[in-house]
């Protein structure tokens, strides 16, 4: 496939690209190429609608500089997640000093990874929109959820500083910023893994993306009544024994939501790095399709151009003359002016027909 065919929708046979996305080795705009050619920057086959997913495309289906980005958020935001667990044991066990530098420097890894993962996916003519996945509105909202890991970060330091220095006015403002902070960062959860979700399902793996959903029911909906529930327990009398049950399990619950949201993470980072791995192989395929392609234009071209070749010499450069296959009338016969149709006999004689119905 040369250049101009791939600036030509009529040679390669594909569909104009509508949209303005990039090609998918070097960036170049792809806007009204057609699907299928290749791109005049670096002549890298552009992807035409896949036949392997009727309901869109997928992950590994995604230019390699946004899953390499990805990959890179997704491993970070997973060391965070540990960095962030250890700080918050730290702060339940008060270890002043620990919890504070965990949750300082994992807040701030925290944030900058998510940053990184929720960037708008590139969109391609065979995506189908995901109202989780492509609303930047959403999208800024979740990052900004996550703000609130920052600020638990900042109210540990002060709680340990003001600790440290008998600050008492300093030291209560601090207790409860961490309190109530530290279940909000834990609440502001929910929201990113509602789109870790979309995400894992984008990849197609529906059981990563069920794990990720159970982990946001458990962490939303048993993260507050277990909190709930201990505040109430000793002043229900008689059924104290009853609420406290209710509350350990729902405490359960959000441990065991939290852990899971972290090994799904995990996952989700590790299908990331094999969503690179699976597009090379991708790429190459595309590669060798496409020079194949381009070598059966080749020798198709030449040999036509060896068929046409002595027909042209033979005409002098023309079409080739068309022969003349008129068959004479015999010696001495006079054409009939009379709308008879004349034929000749075997015996030589010439007999006189009537003439045809079409004539």
């Amino acid at each position: 496939m040369t250049r101009s065919s791939a600036l030509n929708p009529a040679a390669s046979g594909g569909e104009l690209i509508t949209e303005d996305r990039g090609c998918n080795n070097c960036g170049y705009s792809l806007l009204g190429l057609p699907a299928g050619g290749l791109c005049p920057e670096c002549g890298f086959p552009i992807p035409t609608p896949s036949r392997r997913f009727p309901s869109g495309d997928n992950l590994t289906d995604a230019p390699r500089t946004y899953l390499r980005l990805l990959s890179i958020g997704l491993s970070g935001a997973a060391i965070a997640a540990l960095i962030l667990g250890i700080g918050l044991v730290s702060l339940a066990d008060f270890n002043g000093v620990t919890a504070a530098l965990a949750l300082s420097v994992g807040s701030v890894l925290w944030f900058l990874s998510n940053w990184i993962v929720t960037r708008p996916r590139p969109l391609q003519n065979v995506t189908v929109p995901d109202a989780t996945l492509d609303n930047r509105v959403w999208l800024r909202l979740v990052l900004s959820a996550q703000l609130s890991w920052v600020v638990l970060a900042c109210f540990a330091v002060l709680f340990e500083v003001a600790a440290g220095r008998n600050w008492n006015g300093w030291y209560s403002v601090a207790f409860w910023g961490v309190l109530v902070f530290s279940l909000v960062s834990v609440l502001a959860l929910v929201p990113l893994l509602v789109y870790l979700t979309s995400l894992a399902l984008w990849a197609g793996d529906h059981g990563l993306g069920s794990r990720l959903r159970a982990s946001a029911w458990a962490i939303g909906f048993c993260g507050p009544v277990n909190v709930i529930l201990s505040f109430l327990a000793p002043h229900m009398g008689i059924f104290i024994g009853l609420v406290s049950l209710i509350a350990l399990v729902m405490g359960l619950f959000f441990l065991f939501g939290l852990g899971m949201a972290m090994v799904s993470l995990v996952q989700l980072s590790t299908m990331a790095a094999w969503a690179i791995r699976n597009n090379a192989a991708i790429r190459a395929r595309s590669i060798r399709i496409a020079k194949r392609r381009a070598e059966e234009m080749r020798e198709t071209a030449e040999r036509q151009k060896a068929v046409m070749s002595p027909n042209m010499v033979e005409g002098g450069g023309g079409p080739p003359a068309t022969q003349n296959r008129t068959i004479p009338f015999p010696a001495g016969h006079q054409a009939s002016t009379s709308g008879l149709r004349i034929e000749p006999s075997q015996s030589g004689e010439i007999y006189e027909l009537e003439p045809r119905d079409d004539d």
